[in-house]
């Protein structure tokens, strides 16, 4: 079964914003420091797209967890 365009660009363009959204201090991969304002950022990212794209809900506990 072949994936469709609309489904490889959607993760390309996650994907992108992800590389974006880079920690300097990496130089391999998309790893980031936990709790930290690139890690928040990096959730935003794929919350917005869910919500917006996937029209998925989304929500947060108390302890920063997203679902």
């Amino acid at each position: 079964m072949a994936i469709e365009q609309k489904t490889i660009d959607f993760a390309r363009n996650i994907f992108n914003a992800l590389d974006e959204n880079a920690w300097e201090g990496n130089k391999k991969g998309m790893n980031r420091p936990a709790y930290s304002l690139v890690e928040t950022a990096a959730m935003d990212v794929i919350t917005s797209a869910a919500q917006t794209d996937l029209k998925m809900s989304a929500y947060e506990d108390l302890a920063g967890n997203r679902y």
